[in-house]
């Protein structure tokens, strides 16, 4: 594996693909970088979130190598503004940035687990603005941990053609938000702490694919892909707790 990518697209798909608060154990600790025809892409996953970035990488060479991510978060701080350089040899990944050079041992890819995404027809598009109202508006509401009922740690996404509306709820009290969308029917649960972590990479003015296969869901938009398992509980009927004229 062998590519050159400009620092700042490198620095912003590390930053990118890291979840705050994920462990650095196992395979959370780590991110797989693959290139191939020309195109390199980078995942990180705690096994609910998965985060994968795509790059194109003219003149590259294919190949692959699990690195830890804490490592490589924190040599970004001592890379000049000058392009990087990212050679593979199977053991060793040697990255070069100016003067600056790091040696990393590599993990096998192999050792990197084929995480499920998504796949199918697009069900739902968002402008990422209005994706990103829609579940910070209501996550507020949802509990962090629930004994009773998973379902209270997620954001209730109802996917209504031309609507979509969020609602959460902690049994004590409820929100509700509604964004444009196009859509088909149908409703997922998030996981509270999936919403966030989604809202807070969406940018202004970019259209955002969402699929939905019953046990998953992901938002896609210009190379980033968010993945995340749902919710199965079914969620409390909050309509009968709404008053009809509550816009």
């Amino acid at each position: 594996m062998k590519f050159t990518i400009p620092r700042d697209e490198f620095t912003a798909a590390l930053a990118g693909i890291a979840r705050s608060g994920a462990s650095d154990e196992g395979t959370a600790g780590l991110v797989l970088i693959t290139v191939e025809r020309g195109r390199l892409v980078l995942v990180a996953s705690d096994g609910t979130v998965t985060i994968r970035r795509e790059i194109p990488v003219p003149g590259a060479t294919d190949g692959a190598a699990c690195l830890p991510i804490r490592v490589m978060k924190d040599m970004v701080p001592a890379l000049p503004d000058e392009p990087v350089h990212v050679e593979n040899d199977g053991a060793t990944t040697l990255i070069r940035c100016g003067r600056s050079k790091w040696n990393i041992a590599s993990v096998p890819s192999a050792s990197f687990p084929a995480f499920p995404r998504p796949t199918g027809a697009v069900r739902a598009t968002m402008q990422a603005d209005d994706l990103a109202r829609l579940l910070t508006t209501v996550r507020y509401a949802t509990v962090a941990r629930s004994e009773a009922n998973a379902c209270f740690t997620a954001v209730c996404l109802d996917f209504l053609g031309a609507t979509a509306v969020a609602v959460a709820t902690d049994q004590h009290r409820l929100a509700k938000h509604e964004e444009p969308c196009v859509s088909e029917v149908f409703t997922a649960l998030l996981p509270g702490d999936a919403a966030g972590d989604l809202a807070t990479r969406l940018r202004e003015d970019v259209a955002v694919e969402i699929r939905f296969n019953g046990g998953m869901l992901s938002a896609s938009w210009e190379g980033w892909e968010f993945s995340t398992g749902v919710i199965g509980t079914p969620y409390p009927l909050w309509q009968r707790l709404v008053a009809p004229q509550w816009p």
